[in-house]
């Protein structure tokens, strides 16, 4: 038979999470284990000398929060013989601390031991009756999952929705709202799209992502609450295909939905997650390149004859394998810029170009340029710039405007590394390409 024995459910240092509502209660738990067979009374010792032992053995600064900042509803518990579990409640000004905190740059916690009453019931062992209880005080937020601000533009593509012309008419995209407190109540909440958050992005991230148009999507509003016990509301919407035509014409590019938490019945919105961003990528189809010719070029591996058995030559850029790939000047590299001239064969309009790295994480090399087009490979006209931010990466694509072209000219202007960092593209750069594609329409 086992005798009963008291201890605290959370011993030794120990952080919880605590909100910031008007009247925060914390329940410090003790449990009776055992046969059931004794009655037990305890109290709760608030022990100053928990904290200054436990800083001298950890070389620690924690202070005890001042008495005013705290109250218990009760010293003391009475369990009969088949309770097993019950609360000490401590009160606490959390604002109080919290402003104490930051004025001093220390943190409080609050030292709790238990005292067995009339030795009433056994202690389990003295390292199980007591706690340091260091707050970590929150504000009660409604949030979306993720700064969608801050996430790059690979990572918005990939979490988003991309389609094309054989996409399904409706296409669901499902996300949640959040909340980073325990929940009792039942939330209501709206939502509203926000196209200035379109231009925040592209200004943040070098991007022209447009706003998705209002006939591209809906949503339901009905479902804009969050029941009582739960932390979190699934979130659905529809984006309809037909709402990016015009006149029975594709506007093929990268869209943004943008919205916005901009109420909440109860606490607070989380300014640093208060927008959700739900992109649509509607492509046209990849090119093919069975046709392609690259007619001109002015860097190759191949050049120098103790790399020609290689072959990394232009021409593996539409061999349609990652693993071949075309390598500028190695031992000897030419000044940039570096181009390719690239024959499509016949005239498309050109929504996207794109290119891949080698596999290997270090290969690839190149940072930004331009594309240029032409309809007779003597007149030529900018198409747009690129730019990326790593060599990370493997692969790129860029939204282009649909402009008409035969001939595309992809110039690489500079690198992340070049030969000689000091002078820069003028030393040249060694530098890699698996594949180039572009996306378009006749």
């Amino acid at each position: 038979m086992v005798d009963d024995q008291i201890y605290v459910l959370k011993p030794g240092l120990v952080s919880e999470e605590m909100f910031l509502w008007s009247d925060y209660t914390y329940d410090y738990i003790v449990i009776k284990s055992g046969m059931g067979l004794q009655d037990a009374e305890v109290e709760l010792q608030i022990d100053e000398n928990l904290v200054a032992e436990y800083n001298t053995s950890h070389n620690t600064n924690y202070q005890v929060i001042p008495q005013e900042y705290y109250s218990l509803k009760s010293k003391k518990l009475l369990f009969d013989k088949g309770e097993y579990r019950k609360s000490f409640q401590i009160e606490f000004d959390l604002n109080a601390i919290l402003e104490l905190q930051k004025n001093s740059e220390v943190q409080y916690v609050l030292p709790c031991k238990l005292n067995v009453m009339n030795a009433s019931i056994e202690v389990a062992d003295s390292a199980r009756i007591s706690s340091i209880i260091v707050p970590v005080i929150k504000k009660p937020y409604i949030q979306f999952e993720r700064n969608y601000l801050e996430i790059s533009p690979v990572d918005l593509i990939r979490l988003g929705i991309t389609m094309d012309k054989r996409s399904q008419e409706e296409v669901q995209y499902f996300t949640k709202i959040e909340v980073n407190f325990p929940n009792k109540s039942m939330l209501s909440f709206n939502l509203e799209v926000d196209p200035a958050l379109v231009s925040e992005y592209n200004t943040e991230h070098n991007t022209t992502f447009k706003l998705l148009p209002e006939a591209a999507y809906s949503f339901d509003n009905t479902q804009w609450k969050m029941q009582a016990n739960l932390t979190y509301q699934p979130l659905e919407f529809k984006i309809l295909k037909q709402g990016l035509y015009q006149d029975n014409s594709p506007l093929y590019g990268e869209y943004i939905l943008p919205l916005r938490i901009t109420s909440v019945s109860e606490h607070e919105i989380n300014p640093e997650q208060s927008v959700l961003f739900v992109s649509v990528v509607f492509n046209p189809d990849i090119l093919n390149r069975s046709e392609w010719e690259i007619i001109d070029w002015n860097s190759c591996i191949s050049e120098e004859p103790q790399y020609e058995g290689l072959e990394r030559t232009p021409e593996k850029m539409l061999d349609g394998n990652a693993a071949t790939f075309w390598g500028s000047k190695w031992d000897d590299p030419k000044p940039l810029p570096y181009y390719f001239v690239f024959d499509l064969k016949k005239e498309y309009k050109i929504y996207r170009i794109g290119f891949t790295k080698p596999t290997d994480a270090w290969r690839g090399n190149i940072k930004n340029g331009y594309f240029e087009i032409s309809s007779d490979n003597t007149t030529w006209t900018k198409l747009s710039d690129w730019s990326v931010d790593s060599n990370s990466p493997r692969e790129h694509t860029f939204a282009q405007d649909g402009s008409p072209a035969r001939y595309i000219k992809f110039v690489i202007s500079d690198a992340f590394e070049y030969d000689n960092q000091v002078t820069g593209p003028a030393s040249g750069a060694r530098c890699d390409i698996a594949e180039f594609n572009a996306w378009g329409e006749e």
